[in-house]
């Protein structure tokens, strides 16, 4: 599912929400800012893959989780076989 940005507010909105750097801490929200940037064409997917040092497989992943779920689909899930520690 790809949604249209309608107005440039909308633009200036989602590129607004771009993480500065790949130097980031990759959250739901993050992850989601950069779906919605490629797919309302704010940037393109080569400069994402580029400026947030992203594999395609990395990028595909997230824009099929966010098709299907949304940002909830973006979050990370602990993976089988790992405990919750406690301090």
């Amino acid at each position: 599912m790809t949604l249209q940005a309608e107005g440039s507010d909308e633009l200036d909105t989602i590129a607004a929400d771009l993480p500065e750097t790949y130097a980031t801490r990759w959250n739901a929200a993050r992850k989601a800012a950069v779906v919605r940037a490629v797919q309302n064409g704010v940037i393109t997917q080569r400069k994402a893959l580029t400026t947030y040092r992203l594999s395609r497989s990395e990028l595909a992943s997230w824009q099929a989780s966010f098709a299907k779920r949304g940002v909830g689909g973006l979050t990370a899930k602990r993976l089988s076989g790992q405990r919750e520690t406690t301090s």
